[in-house]
């Protein structure tokens, strides 16, 4: 049987593999520098497609900071492609041998299983770390951050949806600014990772998870979610709400003052996060707002919310908030700093 071309594994560029590949390399990218920042390739991880991007490549490998996902050229090309590793290694050999084309053209197929190794991090020791963070308050710049979204600082510690991080705890994390920490719940309401929002300006991801845990497959949570998720017997007070990512979930979980006698239950969720054993913990015949953006990466992580309400068979009823009724360039947090009540976006949903 005839060999392919041989491949010099210590000749290979990371970053030109990258660019043969078409991973989008961020526009300010300095690409004098040794590492470059990227748009993640990994589809399945990021729920905004990683508009932000999150992945830095070296000329050994790359690692994306916001899904975990990380390795050297051969895992660049199959999270890449979806190939699988023969055909990946052969691609490889065809490109060093200016043979290849420029984008391996087949996706992962739709029903194939995810790939994911188990957490290193216990959920008792994540738990350790959640009490190790501090209120909100004891770090101005924390609750300059989230007033800066039009929130109050009060509103989010009373319902413990975030904490800060102090001072000589994962002081790596604090030096690169990922100082508002907030916990993530497993579909039984376990607190299994913790995600970490910077709240300076920079290049980089804007959001990281505890290393050794998962970003997928946990959640963001109000009281009301978790009591959900904690029984699964439990009937809901009012319509359940999922949006999309950090900023958003802060803004609708502290939409309801203490004087909303059913305050809906709120998760936060990015792509991967949401899975069929939430939807599972969802009362029978509850009404499920998705809130995600008006744009594709919000139309495909609504499919995917939609695909497991669907096979979680409890008669739920899904609505999608019509937040494209905001103008252009508009989210909902701006909505909140001009004075305009998150609640007021979920009006008309509630009827069921």
């Amino acid at each position: 049987m005839a060999r392919g071309p041989e491949i010099d594994w210590d000749r290979l560029d990371c970053r030109a593999v990258a660019e043969a590949l078409g991973v989008r390399i961020a526009e300010h990218a300095d690409r004098r520098a040794d590492n470059w920042l990227a748009h993640c390739p990994n589809g399945n991880g990021h729920a905004n497609g990683d508009r932000n991007p999150s992945c830095s490549i070296g000329r050994s490998g790359f690692q994306c900071f916001a899904c975990g996902e990380k390795g050297g050229a051969l895992a660049l090309v199959e999270l890449a492609t979806g190939r699988p590793r023969a055909e990946s290694v052969a691609w490889i050999a065809r490109y060093q041998h200016g043979e290849a084309e420029r984008m391996p053209t087949r996706e992962r197929p739709a029903d194939a299983p995810e790939k994911r190794e188990a957490p290193d991090v216990a959920p008792a020791e994540v738990l350790a770390w959640w009490a190790r963070m501090v209120p909100l308050e004891r770090d101005p710049d924390a609750v300059a951050w989230i007033a800066s979204r039009g929130l109050s600082a009060a509103a989010v510690a009373d319902d413990d949806l975030a904490r800060a991080l102090p001072v000589g705890v994962l002081d790596a994390y604090h030096r690169r600014g990922f100082r508002v920490v907030l916990p993530c719940y497993s579909a039984t309401g376990e607190i299994v990772s913790l995600r970490f929002r910077r709240i300076e300006a920079g290049e980089g991801p804007k959001e990281i998870v505890l290393k050794g845990t998962h970003a997928k497959g946990a959640v963001l949570a109000s009281p009301e979610a978790r009591r959900l998720l904690r029984d699964a017997t439990a009937e809901a007070r009012a319509p359940i709400v999922i949006a999309e990512g950090v900023p958003d979930f802060l803004t609708f979980a502290t939409a309801y003052g203490d004087a909303c006698e059913a305050r809906p239950a709120m998760f936060g969720i990015w792509s991967g996060a949401w899975s069929i054993d939430h939807a599972r913990r969802l009362p029978i015949g509850a009404t499920v707002i998705v809130a995600t953006h008006a744009d594709d990466a919000g139309d495909r992580y609504d499919d995917a919310i939609l695909t497991t309400l669907a096979e979680a068979d409890r008669g739920l009823r899904y609505v999608r908030a019509e937040l494209d009724t905001l103008p252009t360039g508009f989210d909902i947090n701006d909505a909140r700093r001009e004075g305009i009540p998150a609640a007021h976006w979920l009006e008309g949903y509630h009827g069921g």
